[in-house]
């Protein structure tokens, strides 16, 4: 009867530490799916930076070559429709800028929305899994009692 007692208990342990160690495992996964969301997010924005500044480059380049354009046709560039039209250039450049940071920061957003979803299916994880334990623990600790 001890024997039996004994295995009941042993397997008892080895279940509530095999369901520990599984909790571990997935939480700990999910921990690192989480740090790399957030790695993703700021790399999303630093893409969203340098592109940034690309267009305005570009923006400025073409800006230039309306101005050469403009002046090499002796076109007056102070006033006018010449005028509004380099305005719009630079207006349009500007808006395309804004709205590309617009859907990097929503990406961005989304991005860290799913990790911390992780970061918390993490912990429920580990809980679940200790409370899995305990309830190993407990049953073996009925099965066990039989025995006496």
């Amino acid at each position: 009867m001890m024997v039996m007692a004994g295995i009941a208990v042993a397997g008892a342990l080895i279940s509530a530490y095999g369901a520990a160690k599984s909790a571990d495992a997935q939480a700990a996964a999910a921990k690192a799916q989480a740090k790399a969301m957030r790695a993703q997010a700021r790399m999303v924005m630093k893409r969203a930076e340098i592109n940034k500044g690309r267009m305005r480059v570009e923006g400025k380049a073409f800006s230039e070559k309306q101005v050469s354009s403009f002046a090499g046709s002796g076109v007056d560039i102070t006033s006018g429709s010449v005028l509004a039209t380099m305005n719009q250039t630079v207006n349009a450049v500007e808006s395309g800028i804004q709205d590309m940071m617009a859907d990097a920061e929503y990406e961005a957003a989304v991005i860290r929305s799913g990790a911390q979803v992780a970061t918390q299916q993490g912990r429920d994880i580990k809980q679940a899994g200790q409370w899995q334990a305990a309830g190993s623990l407990v049953s073996g600790a009925g099965q066990a009692s039989q025995y006496f």
